[in-house]
């Protein structure tokens, strides 16, 4: 399947190689070093990081899930600390400062990505937000990075959808957060993994990525198994939103 850029930076084939309904921890972690972008956090772009960051069909791709977002957060207290894991180029913090925070002083915004070039450009790109701080990180470590409850809300978009030990994740996103959690996925019938080659027509490489499904029977098992609430929330785009309440409470 071909991907046409718009903007003319990118030509992609999605080649689906690969197709699993059980133990997807160990199929994610089996393949080569350049299937584990987890564990080798270097962007694999062709073009300059900072036109990858601020592409607009990143910010398309889950619109009504900001929507979702943003009709959580008028409900909450100001000021409001966010954490942004998986931030890229810190579209959720441009997202927030346009359609609900009017004041600097309404809201913290912290964004972290494994990949360091793209958490430099994002602060770049923000050097005059003086609500907003970018560095590298990893999802395995928030609660040893952070210290539990230490945002007030946690956005976590599609990340959890490419990388294995799914609760290990989900745990570390959920201590941090005093009061909700915000994830963004696909929810399906049932679970399975599908691995992927990409390749970028104008120079031949490669790469290969893995994309989850997740059943709503899954997600009960392991949330309610952490003693939380959640909620999902089926909007009109791909992806689901998906609220982890802290303690059970519900909004």
């Amino acid at each position: 399947m071909a991907i046409n850029d718009p903007l003319g930076e990118r030509r992609q084939e999605k080649e689906i190689i690969g197709l699993y309904y059980e133990n997807f921890d160990e199929v994610m972690t089996s393949g080569e070093e350049s299937e584990r972008p987890w564990e080798t956090p270097v962007t694999t772009q062709p073009q300059d990081v900072t036109t990858w960051i601020k592409d607009p069909r990143k910010i398309a791709a889950i619109q009504p899930n900001l929507e979702d977002f943003v009709h959580i957060c008028r409900a909450l207290p100001k000021p409001i600390r966010v954490l942004d894991v998986g931030c890229n180029g810190g579209y959720l913090y441009d997202y927030l400062t346009k359609s609900i925070f009017e004041n600097a002083d309404d809201f913290v915004y912290h964004g972290i990505d494994i990949y360091k070039e793209v958490a430099a450009a994002a602060a770049k790109e923000h050097e005059d937000a003086s609500n907003a701080t970018f560095e590298q990180g990893d999802i395995y470590t928030l609660v040893d990075t952070f210290g539990e409850n230490s945002f007030d809300v946690v956005f976590c978009s599609r990340v959890l959808l490419h990388i294995p030990y799914f609760e290990k994740a989900l745990m570390n996103l959920y201590l941090v957060s005093k009061t909700l959690t915000f994830l963004v996925l696909v929810v399906d019938d049932r679970d399975y993994v599908k691995k992927a080659r990409i390749i970028d027509v104008d120079n031949g490489t490669s790469g290969y990525w893995f994309f989850r499904y997740f059943s709503r029977h899954f997600l009960d098992k392991v949330i309610n198994g952490m003693y939380a609430y959640y909620r999902i929330i089926s909007g009109s785009g791909r992806y689901d939103s998906v609220v982890v309440f802290k303690g059970g409470r519900n909004l």
